[in-house]
């Protein structure tokens, strides 16, 4: 790196430095192996066979990949999507590790699976995905969740959380969030103010007495900036039109 200053992380996740000496913007890429594992279905009753995925592994800088997983509970295999059945009779998390190897290194990553008990479903009532918004409007929110073992989840163990889809251009998008909520069933959030395409998702995180959780979610919007035109000179009246 020549002279860098004001290093930042990128919308994309990427790092970007100012280099002072060249007066050139420089981003930073991993070149180097990684990991993605993944499991489906990743909670469930014994015996629960469950179908792991190295999707998303990769070794940008070349080179063919070789695949370990361990499943966690004296199994392994090296195909890179395989097929496990867990049995266990009590509940227990099985920790599954993949390893990814390439001539340029290797990398790992892990995904639970809990046997002998299910997540909980949390179901988001208020608001539906239809509700357009203006920046600063009030939204209401409320929702809940069950357990097949807990029944109905108290409201200390919801989470809601809202973020904001910034869209430059319909592939062009990033994420910033805007608030949480911990412990509450239902409550309200002003609509921020953005521009550029931008959605409001609004998640609800339900978490039972095992600690397993799951996330519902709805998109709201676009968020709908309101322009008032007037004429000059002035007219008789004037409207609010949406803004393009």
């Amino acid at each position: 790196m020549t002279s860098p200053v004001g290093l930042v992380q990128g919308p994309d996740g990427l790092l970007y430095y100012i280099s002072i000496s060249t007066g050139q913007i420089r981003r930073i890429v991993w070149r180097g192996v990684t990991a993605a594992a993944s499991a489906t279905p990743w909670a469930g009753y014994s015996p629960l066979t469950v179908n792991f995925s190295s999707a998303g592994s990769q070794s940008p800088g070349g080179g063919a990949l070789s695949y370990q997983w361990d499943f966690g509970d004296g199994s392994t295999s090296a195909e890179p999507n395989p097929s496990h059945t867990y049995t266990s009779a009590t509940v227990h998390t099985f920790v599954a590790t993949l390893t990814v190897t390439s001539p340029r290194g290797s990398n790992s990553s892990t995904v639970d699976i809990t046997v002998g008990s299910l997540p909980p479903v949390p179901t988001i009532t208020s608001p539906g995905g239809a509700l357009s918004v203006r920046p600063g409007q009030t939204v209401n929110f409320a929702g809940g969740a069950t357990d097949a073992e807990d029944g109905a989840i108290p409201a200390d163990r919801l989470n809601w959380t809202v973020l904001l889809h910034h869209c430059y251009a319909p592939t062009d998008c990033h994420i910033h969030t805007v608030e949480d909520y911990a412990g509450v069933a239902s409550g309200t959030f002003l609509a921020p103010d953005h521009e550029d395409l931008a959605q409001i998702e609004l998640q609800l995180t339900a978490k039972d007495s095992g600690g397993l959780q799951d996330t519902a979610s709805v998109l709201i919007g676009p968020v709908t900036t309101m322009l008032s035109l007037r004429s000059d000179p002035p007219a008789r009246s004037w409207r609010w039109i949406p803004a393009v």
